[in-house]
């Protein structure tokens, strides 16, 4: 039993007035930590006979005693929180590589293909987007492949000018919101024929602007950065990988 809990246990043997230090330090567990005796009384409106008698009823000698104690618990309780976060992390993040093993793996291959066999290749993504479309493009300069990237609007706009109906043009996108690209679509030729759209959205209507889509399996989980990032990160090491054998 952890000290926030003995403490819940013990409600029934405070008084009116060591009620109010009690909800407090229930609540705001952390000001326990830095407020003097006088400032733990102001915030729960009593008295500091009040936070001492509330010291008493759990044991301490004093304030000093108690707040020393709860500090220690309290780091303690959170130290173990932050360990359990990192499990949850952990395993969640297995769970996302999980699902790739049975992805699909055909499109990673025909991606690697078309990425091997070009020599005009185009690399887009934004936002977060951006991360796994500027590592695909730096591990390709890394083998010698050079490609054209662009990680913002303003930029892609630009870039969007510069790709031709046969040019090999990459777009990442976690959510695939159509509206993001209007203004680069309308700079883009309308019947681009070796065009491939990495996504984790699988109603996204940008499909019917690409040539092949390539879903990626989505947790669904709280984190959904976590999922997007290690799901995008873990598909662009497929591929290099794949290149790099061919």
């Amino acid at each position: 039993m952890n000290i926030l809990e003995y403490i819940k246990e013990r409600k029934d043997d405070f008084s009116a007035s060591e009620c109010k230090v009690l909800e407090v330090v229930l609540n705001t567990p952390h000001y326990v930590e830095t407020d003097t005796i006088t400032k733990l009384a102001e915030r729960a409106d009593t008295s500091t006979s009040a936070v001492l008698r509330f010291c008493h009823t759990l044991g301490y000698k004093g304030y000093k005693d108690f707040r020393y104690a709860f500090s220690q618990a309290l780091r303690k309780i959170n130290s173990e929180s932050n360990i359990d976060a990192i499990s949850q992390s952990l395993d969640q993040s297995i769970k996302i590589l999980e699902n790739l093993k049975s992805f699909p793996k055909e499109s990673v291959i025909e991606l690697a293909h078309a990425i091997k066999d070009s020599y005009d290749i185009h690399i887009i993504g934004f936002h977060y987007s951006s991360l796994p479309a500027m590592k695909l493009s730096m591990m390709l300069e890394d083998m010698g492949i050079p490609s054209y990237s662009s990680y913002n609007n303003i930029h892609a706009l630009h870039h969007a000018n510069t790709i031709s109906e046969s040019s090999l043009f990459i777009l990442f996108t976690y959510e695939g919101n159509e509206k993001t690209f209007k203004e680069m679509f309308n700079s883009l030729p309308v019947n681009m024929t070796n065009s491939f759209l990495i996504t984790q959205n699988l109603n996204t209507s940008l499909k019917k602007r690409f040539t092949k889509t390539i879903t990626l399996p989505s947790n669904n989980i709280q984190n959904h950065l976590q999922d997007r990032s290690i799901a995008m990160n873990s598909f662009v090491e497929m591929i290099i990988q794949i290149i790099d054998e061919l």
